[in-house]
């Protein structure tokens, strides 16, 4: 009877054995997934972060360069409507002697 339940405690303890192996090795391998997703996950934020400055710089440049045209612009306005002033102030000039 001993020798039975000898013979039975040893394929309990077997069985433990194989489920314990089973899982340590279950959890290296989610372990090793975890890594992988959290390597994964540093490797896409830096390239976010890359990507945002490449963007940040770009749009600093888009908006440098508006803000170029726009004062251009302004400028050639103000050139424009300094010439036409002087030119009515010029019309206004020789009606009014002309008339005297």
């Amino acid at each position: 009877m001993r020798e039975k339940y000898s013979t039975l405690d040893a394929l309990v303890r077997a069985e433990f054995a194989r489920k314990d192996e089973a899982i340590r090795t279950l959890h290296n391998i989610l372990e090793t997934q975890i890594r992988a997703v959290q390597t994964n996950i540093k490797q896409e934020e830096h390239n976010r972060y890359i990507f945002e400055n490449e963007m940040r710089g770009e749009f600093l440049k888009y908006q440098e360069n508006l803000r170029k045209e726009l004062d251009g612009h302004k400028l050639q306005v103000s050139n424009t409507t300094d010439k036409l002033s002087e030119m009515i102030k010029i019309e206004i000039d020789t009606r009014l002697t002309s008339d005297m």
